[in-house]
């Protein structure tokens, strides 16, 4: 069995039955997070990397990316301190700890909501390099049907798949964020709109198996099998939000 995850969140209680159900334990899976920030603090692929996975991890803000190269030193990964979008470029990231984005309008949300602004009271803005993660893909050599693709940039995702293969690359699964329940962006028509985009993306090949409050986890059509299914209901049958069909 996986060993879970280091988040306290609704999917991160359950995510390690997921991949068992899903994937069957396997001790050299792969790995891509975008957005890893110390990869360690509540996150989902921590304990992967250290059963023995190899991944990617992409960290934009660079003290945090010191930290997650630190936390996987001795782990088959590679860190790299640059961001994601639709075309290379250099893009300015806001330094709010976990909340860090380098999406303008998520920014000043994020300065004015009483939840998030001390993140930012304090911050201080960088430049980044950014890539297509097609092309930081095939630079180091990950290949389709990688077994988990999680994506956390805070507002920056749609940009980040509009530079990424995912009918080609296909992941197993993928863990995403995208906040359409949370009641401080349901009555934003702009967030909500780009929310919307970001689901279609899935439209034809995932199933959404399951989502919390932000987080989302889509199952490639073909993985949700007579054998698995039940399991994979049990699975998510407490989480407030579930998709499961």
């Amino acid at each position: 069995m996986y060993k879970p995850t280091t988040s306290c969140g609704e999917i991160g209680l359950i995510l390690h039955e997921i991949y068992q159900n899903v994937l069957g334990y396997k001790p050299n899976g792969v790995f891509v997070e975008v957005g890893a920030n110390d990869g360690k603090t509540g996150s989902f692929t921590y304990n992967l990397a250290n059963t023995g996975w190899k991944g990617l991890y992409i960290e934009p803000v660079p003290r945090i990316y010191e930290e997650c190269k630190k936390n996987h030193e001795n782990n088959d990964v590679i860190v790299l301190n640059m961001g994601c979008a639709e075309k290379k470029d250099i893009v300015t990231i806001a330094d709010g700890g976990t909340l860090s984005t380098m999406d303008s309008e998520m920014f000043n949300l994020y300065k004015k909501m009483k939840w998030t602004r001390n993140n930012f009271r304090n911050s201080y803005s960088t430049n980044v390099n950014v890539d297509k993660l097609d092309n930081i893909l095939n630079k180091y050599s990950f290949k389709p049907d990688f077994d988990v693709f999680v994506l956390d940039v805070e507002g920056y995702e749609e940009k980040v798949l509009n530079g990424f293969s995912l009918n080609e690359y296909k992941p197993k699964i993928v863990i995403i964020e995208i906040p359409d329940q949370f009641e401080d962006y349901i009555d934003n028509k702009n967030l909500m709109g780009k929310f919307k985009k970001i689901r279609s993306s899935f439209t034809n090949n995932y199933t959404l198996l399951v989502n919390d409050v932000v987080d989302n986890v889509y199952i490639r059509n073909d993985l949700i099998t007579k054998e698995n299914k039940n399991n994979l209901k049990d699975c998510v049958k407490n989480i407030k939000y579930p998709q499961f069909i």
